[in-house]
C-alpha cells in the first residue's frame, strides 16, 4: 500500500526526504564555538593557576571550571578531528591487517561523529 498516493506513510517520507533528524543537526557544534571553548577554559585555569590576589576557594573553581570547559571544548571539536586521527592511526592496521583493516579504517572515517562519541565513552 506504499505506493496509493493517499497513503500516509509514502506522504510522510516524501517530506521527510533530504531532511536531517533533529538529533543529527543538534550535536553539530561550529569549530568556532569550540574553540572559544577551549579559549574560556584555557584563560579560566590561567587565572587560577597565577592570579595571586584570588582566595583559593575562587582559585581552584577557576581550575575546576576551566578543565570542565576544556573537556566540552574538545568534545565539541572531535568530530573535526576524528577523520584525519583515523587516516594517521589506522595506516599501520592497513598495513598490518591487509583487508581487515582497510575496512576499519574506513568504517571509523564514514561517521566521524559516531566514532567521536564511541571514543568519548
Amino acid at each position: 500500500m506504499a505506493g496509493v498516493p493517499g497513503d500516509a506513510r509514502a506522504a510522510d517520507r516524501r517530506r521527510a526526504r533530504g531532511r536531517r533528524p533533529a538529533a543529527v543537526t543538534a550535536r553539530r557544534f561550529s569549530t568556532y564555538a569550540a574553540l572559544a571553548t577551549i579559549a574560556v577554559a584555557v584563560a579560566l585555569m590561567l587565572v587560577g593557576l597565577f592570579v595571586g590576589a584570588a582566595s583559593t576557594t575562587q582559585r581552584l573553581l577557576g581550575i575546576g571550571l576551566g578543565t570542565l570547559l576544556l573537556f566540552v571544548g574538545v568534545a565539541m571539536l572531535t568530530p573535526r578531528l576524528v577523520p584525519p586521527l583515523v587516516r594517521v592511526l589506522g595506516w599501520p592496521g592497513v598495513k598490518i591487517g591487509g583487508t581487515a583493516g582497510t575496512l576499519a579504517q574506513r568504517n571509523a572515517a564514514r561517521n566521524p561523529g559516531r566514532t567521536a562519541w564511541t571514543a568519548q565513552r
